[in-house]
């Protein structure tokens, strides 16, 4: 608990002391209630001051009657014990406000805290882990469990602590008045603790079942609807609803099963708490029969076994929600412990735009076979190249090894005769700069969108960017231009300018090398050429990797690269493969054939 109340552990420990009065005050203003009736009865009765003092209202009894001015005064002006009570209510009310002032402040700082942490690593995780892990649990992790945990640390942890200290207060009053009556009030206590265990760890396995399950629910929901276009494409309603409904009946069969155990637990826990109530209300009934103690000694016998076998069972309770805090804090870890990707370390070199693969190989963590497989050649700065293959051959796998989100598992790739592994991620992905064939845009204004990557651009160097993409125009016919707010993930703008924003995007960073995966797929032939003709007069020449399916994007690059199953089974140019049998002449065929 101290690493996650960092910051935050004077007002924790300013809290712990408001809640040691609060019991206090709050436990001792139940014993004005003897006072009240032993006075009523010292009054109807010829018993004297001292005996009565002496034998019937105990060590905490006369202490108190002692400080309001002595016995036989307070019996002369029982008002006295009204306004003392008015007076613990007013500073016991005092302690509970402040207490929940400073509760709301710990609140809110550490779920902040927390939250902020868990989108730190998210943001700061390897790129493989993002990839193989369920965006639902993600969602789940940041925004359910940090709420549970939360909860747990501000609620349930300062009423656990208010419950021992007003179970050992009144434990020890209890004591003061008969110790019958104490051992009466704790006699079931061991019982409720043992039945009590079982069920609980029953209930967090049932919990974390529930929460994992409602965790596929969320993502269910977040892949809908960054999928929704596809989804209508294909009029796929019907099954999206159909398997949406089933992981909701397997989520709500879970909840019920969980929430079963829950109502279980505290129903029959409430038959053991009431058993001791009224086990010690027939002790205390009984001594106060035989003249063991006052009549008020009676009434708050059984208020303080209330006192101490409520809070027993509430303890329990918080002790099941700390189990549930521990499921939490467990999905947190699996987000928390894992290593950062290190983006910092690494050499600075600067880059021109040279690449050499010699027989570099990769495969994914949960998959046998290699994706790329010994794969070698050679660009050179400012040069062009294009790469084709089948899809599955390892086109996009390779321009993902370029920026390091992925590490090749043997052999070399070097970038101006660097090793890449021994570069800088940040250094690298700054100088090596993609436009995916998804492009995701933010829901801000294109020219927010532009320059996210690059404050210090000039305007000069946005209008450049988009020209070269071929979306100055476009950008000039919207109403708002540059401050044209577009949807999220650009779903105001269709498939094509979307692609052309990214791609002006990448090109205004400058980047010594530029790598197109696929992104011009999106754009037609004449687009296509434009583009590419505004990419070689460009004044920051860069070395272009064109990962495309296109003849006609491929056949003016400098180098064309063909890779089957994972190896390079053609180099050249356009002129040299269409005179070579082949997957290029093959393909140059079928699409010239088309065309």
């Amino acid at each position: 608990m101290f690493n996650l109340t960092k910051g935050y552990r004077i007002r924790y420990l300013i809290v712990l002391i408001s809640i040691i009065f609060y019991a206090f005050f709050s436990t001792v203003a139940s014993y004005n209630a003897k006072l009240i009736v032993d006075c009523y009865s010292f009054s109807q009765s010829p018993t004297t001051p001292d005996i009565f003092f002496s034998n019937l209202v105990g060590p905490i009894g006369s202490l108190l009657l002692n400080i309001l001015g002595g016995p036989e005064w307070v019996f002369n002006h029982k008002w006295i014990i009204a306004i003392s009570t008015v007076v613990i209510g007013l500073i016991t009310a005092g302690f509970f406000i402040f207490r929940g002032i400073m509760r709301s402040s710990i609140g809110t700082g550490i779920s902040k805290r927390i939250r902020l942490d868990l989108f730190y690593h998210i943001e700061r995780l390897p790129y493989s882990f993002i990839k193989t892990h369920n965006n639902g649990d993600l969602l789940q992790t940041c925004m359910r469990d940090e709420s549970t945990l939360r909860m747990f640390l501000v609620r349930q942890f300062f009423s656990l602590c208010q419950t021992f200290l007003t179970l050992i207060i009144s434990f020890v009053i209890l004591l003061t008045l008969d110790w019958k009556i104490a051992l009466t009030s704790i006699a079931l206590i061991p019982p409720l603790m043992l039945y009590s265990y079982f069920l609980i760890r029953k209930e967090a396995k049932l919990y974390r079942l529930t929460d994992d399950s409602e965790a596929v629910v969320i993502g269910k929901i977040e892949e809908n609807i960054n999928s929704i276009r596809v989804v209508k494409a294909y009029n796929n309603e019907r099954n999206e609803i159909k398997e949406f409904k089933e992981d909701l009946l397997d989520y709500k069969k879970k909840y019920i099963k969980w929430r079963r155990v829950g109502s279980f637990f505290f129903s029959s826990t409430d038959i053991l708490v009431f058993g001791e109530i009224i086990a010690t209300a027939l002790m205390s009934a009984y001594l106060c029969y035989v003249g063991d103690i006052s009549l008020g000694t009676l009434i708050i016998a059984i208020t303080y076994t209330a006192a101490v076998v409520w809070p027993i069972r509430e303890a329990v309770s918080t002790i099941n929600d700390f189990s549930k805090a521990m499921v939490a804090v467990d999905r947190m870890k699996l987000i928390l412990d894992h290593p950062l990707e290190d983006i910092d370390s690494g050499l600075t070199p600067k880059i021109e735009g040279e690449i050499i693969f010699d027989n570099v190989s990769f495969k994914y963590d949960d998959d046998e076979k290699e994706i790329l497989d010994s794969v070698s050649f050679k660009i050179r700065p400012g040069q062009t190249v294009a790469i084709m293959g089948k899809t599955g051959s390892g086109k996009s796998t390779l321009s993902s090894l370029l920026t390091r989100l992925y590490e090749y598992s043997s052999g070399s790739i070097l970038i101006d005769n660097v090793e890449l592994k021994n570069i800088q991620r940040k250094h690298i992905r700054k100088n090596v700069a993609m436009v995916l064939q998804e492009p995701f845009l933010f829901s801000r204004s294109i020219y927010e969108n532009m320059t996210i990557a690059n404050k210090d651009v000039t305007m000069d160097d946005v209008n450049e960017a988009l020209k070269t993409a071929d979306f100055y125009d476009t950008v000039a016919a919207f109403k708002d231009g540059y401050n044209t707010i577009i949807g999220e993930r650009g779903t105001t703008l269709s498939g094509g300018q979307r692609q052309r924003l990214a791609m002006a995007r990448t090109i205004l960073n400058n980047a010594p090398i530029v790598i197109f995966d696929d992104s011009l797929s999106a754009v037609d032939v004449e687009t296509d050429i434009r583009i590419r003709s505004a990419l070689k007069q460009r004044k920051h020449k860069s070395t272009t990797l064109i990962v495309t399916h296109r003849v006609m994007t491929a056949k003016d690059a400098d180098l064309i690269i063909v890779l089957n199953d994972g190896k390079v089974d053609q180099i050249g140019s356009h002129d040299e493969l269409i005179k070579k049998n082949g997957f290029y002449q093959k393909i140059y065929k079928i699409q010239t054939r088309i065309e």
